[in-house]
C-alpha cells in the first residue's frame, strides 16, 4: 500500500503529464485510503482541477501527452471490485470546474452552507459484504495466529508490545475452542452472521443495538492518584442502564479476571450478577483480548450495531492490512463517550455520572463523489486523530476548529 507521499506525488505526475486516466485511479485510491488528505494532497487535487489536463479535447482524454499507465500501476495496490470511481477528472471544451477553499457544513443537516457546492448533502458511505468479511477474517486470523498473512511486523501496533503468537499446541486448541464457543454464542443470540449468504432465512436476526468495552469504560478517568485497581463496576453499570432505558438491546464484553475474587470488591458482585441475570455480558477468556470478541460481535450484528468504546483500536488498525476498510468501519460504527457530573438517579436511588455519548455523524467525513458533477475532499481540523494515512497523526492548533471541506463542480453552463 502506498504511502500518502508517494500517492501525492503519483497526482503530481499525473498533472505534469496530463493524464486522465492516472488521475482518476489516484484519486480514487486516496479517496479509499484517506480519510482526510494533508494539505500538500489536497494542493495536488486542487492543481489537476486547475491544469489544463482537466480539460477533455475529445471527450474522452485530457490535453497534452498521457504517461504510460503501466508506469503508474506498478506503484498502485491492485485495483479492488469494490473500488469506487471518483471521476470524471475531466470537462468539455467550454465548461470549467468551480473550486471553493474552506466550504462549511451544517453538521446537523450534512448540508453544505458555503461555496460552489452550498445546499448540497455529503452522503453515508458504506462499506461491501466483501469488505466487511475480509476484516472479519482478518480479526479471526489475529485472534487464532497472531498475526495477519503479509503483516511483516513483529508489533501488534498501538503501543501494545510483540504480537502475541501462540507456540505450545495446547493453547492454541484452548483458543480455538473458546473462539468457537463464542461464535455459537452469537449465532444462538444474534442469529446468522449479516454477510452469511448461505444462512437460512427463516431463522430470525436479533442483533445487538450496542456493544459495549467494558474495560474501556470502566477505566475511563481511573489514572488518578490512589485509584483503585480494578474498573469501575458502577461507571459500567450506568453505560449499560442509559442504553437499556432507551429501550435498546445491549451485550457488554468484559475479560474473565475483572470477575476474579482477588480483583472484584464485594461491593460490585450484586452489580455483576445482573448483568449475567439479564444476558447482558459476555465474559471473555484468560489469555485473549477482549478487543478481539466486541469488534467481532459488531461486525456479526451488521451495519446497525455501533460499538460504545473511546478505543482508538490501534493495534488492529496497525495489523490489519485492510486499513482503509478498518478506519472506514470505525468512522460510521464507534459512540465516543464521556461521563456528566456527579448527580442523584432517581429511578436508581443513587448518585452517578451519566453517560455522555457522541454519535457517530450521518454522514461520511471523507473524499466523495455528490453526483457526477460535485466533489468534495475534508480538510483537518482541530482535535483530528487517527483519520490520517499513517493512523497516528494529529493534527496541530493551527487547523480550524469547525469542519471544512474543498468543493469541486463542473459547471457546463458556461460550455
Amino acid at each position: 500500500q502506498p504511502s500518502e507521499k508517494e500517492y501525492c506525488a503519483l497526482l503530481r505526475c499525473a498533472v505534469k503529464t496530463r493524464c486522465h486516466v492516472a488521475m482518476e485511479r489516484v484519486l480514487s485510491e486516496i479517496a479509499e485510503d484517506i480519510l482526510v488528505p494533508s494539505t500538500d494532497t489536497t494542493s495536488a487535487i486542487v492543481s489537476w482541477f486547475e491544469s489544463h489536463g482537466a480539460i477533455a479535447s475529445d471527450g474522452k482524454s485530457g490535453n497534452g501527452e498521457n504517461m504510460d499507465m503501466n508506469a503508474i500501476e506498478s506503484q498502485m495496490p491492485p485495483r479492488g471490485e469494490d473500488l469506487p470511481s471518483m471521476g470524471p477528472v475531466t470537462c468539455p471544451i467550454g465548461a470549467k470546474w468551480e473550486i471553493s477553499h474552506s466550504c462549511n457544513l451544517d453538521t446537523v443537516t450534512a448540508s453544505l452552507s458555503t461555496g460552489c457546492l452550498v445546499g448540497k448533502k455529503l452522503k453515508k458511505v458504506e462499506l461491501s459484504d466483501n469488505q466487511w468479511s475480509e476484516m472479519m477474517k482478518m480479526n479471526e486470523s489475529i485472534v487464532l495466529e497472531g498475526t495477519v498473512e503479509g503483516h511483516t511486523s513483529k508489533f501488534q501496533g498501538g503501543r501494545k508490545g510483540p504480537k502475541r503468537q501462540l507456540k505450545m499446541q495446547n493453547a492454541i486448541e484452548k483458543r480455538k475452542r473458546s473462539w468457537e464457543s463464542f461464535k455459537k454464542y452469537l449465532a444462538n443470540r444474534v442469529g446468522p452472521c449479516c454477510i452469511d449468504a448461505n444462512a437460512n432465512t427463516d431463522v430470525p436476526r436479533r442483533p445487538f443495538d450496542v456493544i459495549i468495552d467494558g474495560a474501556n469504560i470502566g477505566y475511563y478517568k481511573q489514572n488518578y492518584g490512589n485509584a483503585p485497581k480494578h474498573v469501575d463496576y458502577e461507571q459500567i453499570d450506568c453505560a449499560v442502564s442509559h442504553f437499556l432505558d432507551q429501550g435498546k438491546s445491549v451485550l457488554m464484553v468484559l475479560h474473565e479476571r475483572h470477575f476474579h475474587p482477588k480483583q472484584m470488591p464485594s461491593w460490585a458482585e450484586g452489580i455483576a450478577r445482573s448483568w449475567s441475570d439479564r444476558g447482558l455480558l459476555y465474559t471473555t477468556p484468560g489469555g485473549s483480548n477482549d478487543d478481539w470478541f466486541w469488534l467481532h460481535a459488531a461486525l456479526w450484528c451488521g451495519r446497525n450495531t455501533l460499538v460504545l468504546t473511546n478505543d482508538e483500536m490501534r493495534d488492529h488498525h496497525f495489523q490489519m492490512l485492510a486499513h482503509r476498510v478498518f478506519l472506514r468501519w470505525k468512522e460510521r460504527a464507534r459512540i465516543h463517550f464521556t461521563f456528566g457530573e456527579l448527580a442523584y438517579d432517581e429511578a436508581k436511588g443513587n448518585e452517578r455520572r451519566p453517560l455522555r455519548p457522541t454519535y457517530p455523524d450521518s454522514y461520511s467525513r471523507r473524499i466523495q463523489r455528490l453526483d457526477a458533477s460535485s466533489l468534495v475532499v475534508p480538510l483537518a481540523k482541530r482535535g483530528d486523530s487517527n483519520r490520517f494515512l499513517d493512523g497516528s497523526h494529529d493534527a496541530d492548533d493551527s487547523a480550524p476548529a469547525e469542519e471544512t471541506y474543498l468543493c469541486i463542480h463542473l459547471n457546463t453552463e458556461t460550455a
